[in-house]
């Protein structure tokens, strides 16, 4: 879908039309005054001269009048931002040299308020009601032209068609989830000929390679490890296991971000952080984990296990700038302002999660709130850190179950705690904005528990 091209150049009748206009002009007010043929190749030069002169002088036009149309009168006039970024979305990609859009927007929000125009047709709005409106059932909205970036590769994310997109997912759906119906072409993928493909039968294999990661870690007790490689490993490997049968040794790739592999690297920077926190979700963890063999099924509902995840996706959102949407032709109304078709929109994750308007003491990191101290949660709603609605995350149910079962053999069997000189400063500060995360480095030093 595109927006009406209302600067585009004349067709072959105007341009006919202004050739006839502009010969009949020239032959009566000069030609027909005199004899120019032995002129001619200095007119042929002056003519063309002339009419690069006119062409650049129409395109500085062209080009002025789409600043000043884009500056004064599109429906996105009184929507605040800086200046530039109403002109051209290259004022917007020239600030990304650091990769750090969700900073950027952040910053744009703090000075202009919760809607910032940050594209001559695009919005960025900090509120749960335009969250809803983006990527809620329902939406009014369809994904952009950015999705059209793998072209002529189309995947089951990319797709901008819907119903290509909803034939794909019906295929995955039953794959990942927990009640889910054999087809051959998943039996292919299990490499079974009568695979369950449901989430239990993944367990063991995600299981195995969670406890080679816990098992390298007892094999290097007391030295400081880069967890976000690590954890980047363990992430490719279960991936790879699932669908080729085999690991894929991410790290072999040159990978550099993967949005499962942020949540346990960032959980377990709080628990070397926060000994409390690990004391905690031991006392939570030992009673269904020790002495009998490990079963996901007995950490799945946990409430401090649960606190502590949701609080990792809230304060570290996996694609912290959030997802674009183009709003259908006919407009749509988030907190009583109309946006027009045609623009795109997105509502900043990493400020959302961080916005007073949204949680208590947002800049605090807090698994309570998810448990006992739910007044801390303002507006659950804008809690969506897998997204929603026919495009949420499908692998959610696998995310979770090998990011929970890491944590709990870690948990129980290993102490944690920041390396020497580890202060989380590139974790925090140096990880990058890529869509996901490309995370920095994290040194922590795991012992075998006391």
């Amino acid at each position: 879908m595109a927006s009406p091209d209302i600067f585009s150049p004349a067709g072959p009748p105007q341009r006919c039309f202004l050739s006839a206009v502009f010969g009949i002009i020239s032959h009566l007010g000069y030609f027909i005054h005199g004899e120019y043929h032995l002129q001619a190749p200095n007119i042929a030069q002056g003519f063309l001269a002339t009419i690069a002169v006119l062409y650049a002088s129409l395109l500085k036009f062209s080009e002025s009048r789409i600043v000043i149309y884009r500056l004064f009168f599109p429906q996105l006039r009184h929507s605040p931002g800086p200046k530039l970024a109403a002109v051209s979305k290259l004022y917007h990609v020239s600030k990304l040299g650091k990769y750090d859009n969700f900073k950027l927007l952040d910053r744009w929000h703090r000075q202009y308020g919760d809607w910032v125009r940050i594209g001559p047709r695009e919005l960025s709005i900090l509120s749960p009601n335009a969250l809803k409106a983006a990527i809620g059932r329902g939406s009014k909205c369809t994904k952009p032209p950015f999705y059209d970036i793998t072209k002529p590769l189309i995947s089951m994310q990319t797709s901008r068609d819907v119903s290509v997109h909803d034939k794909r997912r019906r295929i995955w759906e039953n794959g990942f989830s927990s009640k889910g119906t054999s087809t051959p072409y998943l039996d292919y993928l299990s490499h079974s000929p009568n695979a369950d493909p449901t989430l239990h039968s993944y367990e063991p294999r995600v299981a195995r390679y969670a406890t080679e990661l816990l098992a390298y870690l007892e094999a290097n007790a007391g030295v400081p490890i880069n967890m976000s490689a690590r954890f980047i490993y363990l992430s490719f490997d279960i991936v790879g296991e699932l669908a080729f049968g085999r690991g894929c040794l991410g790290y072999e790739q040159g990978c550099r971000s993967d949005s499962t592999a942020s949540t346990p690297k960032h959980l377990f920077y709080h628990l070397a952080k926060h000994p409390d926190m690990l004391a905690k979700l031991r006392e939570e963890l030992d009673p269904v984990t020790k002495d009998k063999p490990f079963e996901y099924r007995n950490i799945t509902n946990l409430p401090y296990l649960n606190g502590l995840f949701n609080e990792v996706l809230r304060f570290h959102a996996p694609i912290p700038s959030g997802l674009q949407r183009l709003v259908l032709p006919e407009g749509i109304t988030v907190d009583g302002k109309f946006i027009p078709g045609y623009t795109v929109i997105r509502t900043p994750t990493w400020s959302l999660m961080r916005s007073e308007k949204v949680f208590q003491r947002p800049l605090e990191f807090i698994p309570e709130r998810w448990t006992d101290q739910p007044e801390l949660v303002k507006v659950m709603d804008a809690y969506q850190p897998f997204s929603r609605g026919t495009d949420s995350c499908i692998g959610k149910g696998m995310a979770l179950m090998s990011i929970k079962t890491t944590a709990a053999l870690l948990a129980t069997q290993m102490d944690v705690g920041l390396a020497p000189g580890e202060d989380g400063n590139d974790l925090l500060n140096h990880t990058e904005d890529i869509f996901t995360l490309s995370m920095g480095i994290l040194d922590l030093v795991f012992e075998r528990r006391t």
